[in-house]
């Protein structure tokens, strides 16, 4: 549980508003890097598509071209879950850093969205929680939980990588080509199967992120009640 007290202890009433400008002026700083990155992010979707765009015009006679586009196509994957990655940490130290230092200095609920949205995700039960703030209207609600990471994993490690790459491996066969297309597809093939175990990481990283994030959202919340009950004013 969290304690009453600040982790930084201000010596004055001055040193309190720095604090917490200081605080929110690293929020902001953050938050306009996590946008950056989400542009970034749906940039690598752009180009991706573009890729599945170019090999589908190169089928019939070029399986090079195809499998070189999986190839890329396999490293935009891992360069957007680096972004995705990054993104999830910002969030964490949002939400386990900058925000209890505020809600125990400001002493009201702040920067809630962190905590907020992977409830959304996390399980039904904690959707309707967050949807009722806790109060239950003893009705069904079906509420998705899909996440947008999944059906991007799904284009740019999925869909695009090994559709090439199989219309390239049919191309090959038709066409007979050297050797070093062989080399070339089974390098590609590593590549992918290294990508996909980075990608599993990640998705546990995320849930793990999102566990501490959702167990901090509830510190917080019972620090509040506690400090705004009758007992705690005396």
């Amino acid at each position: 549980m969290l304690s009453r007290g600040r982790d930084v202890h201000p010596t004055s009433s001055g040193s309190e508003n720095d604090f917490a400008a200081a605080l929110i002026a690293e929020y902001e700083a953050l938050r306009q890097e996590v946008g950056n990155r989400q542009t970034l992010s749906y940039a690598i979707i752009a180009v991706d598509l573009a890729a599945f765009g170019s090999g589908v015009t190169a089928v019939g006679g070029h399986p090079e071209v195809m499998i070189g586009l999986a190839v890329v196509s396999t490293l935009l994957w891992m360069f957007w879950q680096a972004q995705t990655m990054q993104i999830d940490r910002i969030a964490a130290y949002v939400a386990l850093r900058l925000r209890p230092a505020l809600v125990r200095h400001y002493g009201c609920d702040v920067l809630g969205w962190e905590g907020y949205v992977r409830r959304l995700t996390w399980s039904r039960e904690t959707a309707v929680h967050a949807l009722h703030d806790g109060r239950q209207d003893g009705k069904e609600t079906y509420i998705s939980r899909s996440r947008d990471g999944i059906y991007i994993s799904l284009l740019l490690g999925g869909g695009t990588p090994l559709f090439l790459g199989f219309v390239s491996a049919t191309e090959f066969q038709a066409t007979s080509r050297a050797i070093a297309f062989e080399v070339a597809s089974a390098l590609g093939l590593v590549l992918w199967a290294y990508a996909l175990v980075s990608a599993i990481s990640v998705m546990r990283a995320d849930k793990a992120i999102a566990k501490q994030i959702i167990e901090s959202d509830n510190d917080l919340r019972q620090w509040l009640e506690d400090d705004a009950s009758p007992a705690a004013s005396e």
